[in-house]
């Protein structure tokens, strides 16, 4: 049976790095069968900051049933290097691959 995966995008817009992250994980979780859905953060009509982690997690997905609930964070855009980014990119692509 294939997984359901629900990609959650917080940053602000649509055309940046993060969106590339969240691209790379669908990419290989889908290539491995998985089905995936994104919710758009800024799309909603609320705001949710990065140190609310828990609270979606224990609250909000927990509640809900959600299992497992992970989270993949990365340092500064801004300070990263292009090195770095194709490396995180490769990272979050790994994990996708695994869902079957």
């Amino acid at each position: 049976m294939a997984k359901n995966i629900l990609l959650i995008l917080g940053h602000p817009s649509e055309n940046s790095f993060c969106k590339a992250l969240l691209d790379a994980y669908q990419d290989g979780a889908e290539r491995a069968g998985a089905n995936c859905k994104t919710i758009y953060v800024s799309q909603l009509d609320f705001n949710v900051s990065l140190s609310q982690y828990q609270i979606l997690k224990d609250i909000v997905f927990g509640y809900v049933g959600f299992d497992p609930i992970r989270f993949s964070t990365f340092g500064f855009m801004r300070k990263s290097t292009d090195r770095q980014r194709v490396t995180w990119l490769k990272k979050v692509r790994q994990p996708g691959r695994l869902f079957k």
